[in-house]
């Protein structure tokens, strides 16, 4: 991760896919074994959604995402398409209940929206809708 000014972040994908597997198997995992790591998990599970949001805050995504009135009633869509950063993001934690490996998830959904040809669209698609749109759901 690169801070540059304004407090914009430019993220490398590595980076990327690091926070959130890190995140999300923190939330998800199944492994846990008494009541105490099962709370403490979920601390860190709603720790890590946490940073991830406020993260968010500090990303361009102009690049990635775009809003108008005219596409999809003003929602947050991929750039060039309208597949709403909300359907990413759904579809992304539906694959990663059966399977917790990211990269298969991402691709999963390249499968289903063709159009998404570059992980990091799918990722930033995520990364935005936990920043912008999203109520803790993992």
């Amino acid at each position: 991760m690169k801070e540059i000014k304004g407090g914009i972040i430019k993220m490398n994908e590595a980076v990327m896919y690091d926070l959130m597997e890190y995140g999300y198997s923190n939330c998800v995992s199944k492994k846990k074994e008494n009541i105490f790591s099962k709370k403490i998990n979920k601390f860190i599970a709603m720790l890590s959604f946490y940073r991830l949001k406020n993260m968010a805050k500090k990303i361009d995504f102009s690049s990635y995402i775009e809003k108008n009135k005219d596409i999809c009633g003003g929602n947050a869509v991929v750039k060039n398409t309208r597949i709403t950063t909300a359907t990413v993001y759904n579809m992304i934690i539906k694959q990663m209940k059966y399977n917790n490996d990211l990269k298969y998830c991402i691709n999963e959904v390249k499968k289903e929206y063709p159009v998404l040809k570059d992980d990091k669209q799918i990722l930033m698609s995520v990364i935005y809708h936990i920043g912008y749109t999203s109520k803790r759901q993992l």
